[in-house]
This record gives C-alpha cells, structure tokens and sequence, in this order.
C-alpha cells in the first residue's frame, strides 16, 4: 500500500507543562539505538535518520548501450567512477517522450522514502542530465508520481518530498540534454 507518513514521535506535555513530550523522545530513542542492528532506523529527537534504502537492489531499465554499463551500475554506491554507471541505448532525439528511458529499483521490501539524488554525466564529469523527468513509487498496483520535473538543469540532482511507502521506484526521463541516451553514475533513494 502507497501512503504518506508521519515522521515525528512525541507525546504532549503533561497538565503541569512537565515536558513529557521530550521524555516520550527520548525513550523513542533509547529503544531504537537498543534494537540497533543492520537496516534498523535510528531517531534523533523524534526524527527518523535516512539512508540510501536503494544500494545494491535489484534494478531493472528500459535498455543499455552496451554490457559495459548495466543498470545495476546506478545502485553500487559509487557515483564517480565512469566505469561504475548505466548508460541507456541511444534514441538520436533530445525527446525521448515516444521512448522514455528509464531505471526500476525493487527495494525488497517496503520503506519509507523521503527523498533521491542522482548524479549524471560521462568523461568524469557531471552534465548531460535529464531535462523533463518524474520519480514514481509504486503502491496499490499502479505508479505514482512523487517528483515532476521539467527544466531540470543539475547533473547533481537532489530534493526531498513527503514521506512515501513503497516497495519499487523508478526515475522516468521523457526529455534530455544529451542526444538520446541516459548516463546515471548513481541513484539514491532515501528512506527509512
């Protein structure tokens, strides 16, 4: 089920203006850095940490120029080396509307999500980055979409949105700079 989250754990205070709220946090705390462990959140005064829930899943494309650059390349967790990205098949159009390219990542299991970066580019540099995009959840057996761009300009590409749970994602391009190919050093999905 796709659904918006709350992210704040607190109690009022107490009749007498005692602060039980801020104990209520504290506890939530104490309880979630005693249950630690791999994958486990961490809350810091009533907030969930993030992390980048899309490292190493299983990834899925539209296509790819060559075995060189796999989609599993964007989740390897290394957005600098030129060796280590996707690169789409080429379409020979800046519009890529009528063959948009795009990445899936299964998450596995369900997260809650709060934001993505990704870095694009080729030659060690960061450009060539997709225009007109959306960034899409999946819940209740159909996509959503949580970011709609058009006009992008940042190779390095950053925003946080409403937290979301969700299982699989996926980055749509429809439009780019670059004559008809998508280079994703990386993709980052963060969540909880």
């Amino acid at each position: 089920m796709l659904r918006h989250s709350k992210t704040r754990a607190t109690a009022p205070d107490d009749e007498a203006g005692h602060g039980i709220g801020r104990v209520t946090r504290r506890i939530f705390l104490l309880a979630a850095v005693v249950a630690g462990g791999v994958g486990a959140w961490l809350a810091l005064g009533g907030y969930f940490m993030t992390h980048n829930v899309a490292l190493y899943k299983t990834v899925r494309a539209d296509s790819i120029y060559d075995e060189r650059y796999p989609p599993q390349n964007a989740v390897d967790g290394d957005h600098a080396n030129i060796e280590s990205r996707w690169l789409s098949a080429r379409t020979n159009s800046l519009d890529w509307t009528s063959t948009p390219h795009w990445i899936e990542i299964d998450l596995g299991q369900a997260y809650t999500i709060t934001g993505i970066r990704f870095w694009t580019g080729a030659h060690g540099e960061y450009k060539w980055q997709p225009s007109d995009f959306v960034f899409q959840a999946f819940g209740d057996g159909d996509w959503m979409d949580v970011i709609s761009e058009t006009g992008n300009d940042n190779a390095v590409f950053e925003r946080k949105f409403p937290p979301v749970e969700t299982d699989r994602v996926r980055l749509v391009a429809t439009r780019g700079t670059d004559i008809g190919a998508l280079r994703l050093y990386e993709i980052e999905v963060l969540g909880y």
